[in-house]
Order: C-alpha cells, then structure tokens, then sequence
C-alpha cells in the first residue's frame, strides 16, 4: 500500500507543477 500512496503523491505533484507551470507561464506572457 505504501507503493500506491507513494505513486499517488507523485502523479498529484507531476500534475500540480505542470499546472503550476503553465501557470506562471500565463502570467509571464501576460506581463510580457
């Protein structure tokens, strides 16, 4: 069970600092 915790933490992470990414990329081209 830890595995799939674990695995689920990093899909949460991998999709909440692409999202975070694009974010901020948003934001940059906007003050741009």
């Amino acid at each position: 069970m830890p595995y799939v915790a674990s695995t689920l933490f990093k899909i949460r992470w991998l999709t909440s600092s692409r999202v975070i990414s694009v974010y901020t990329k948003y934001h940059i081209s906007i003050f741009l």
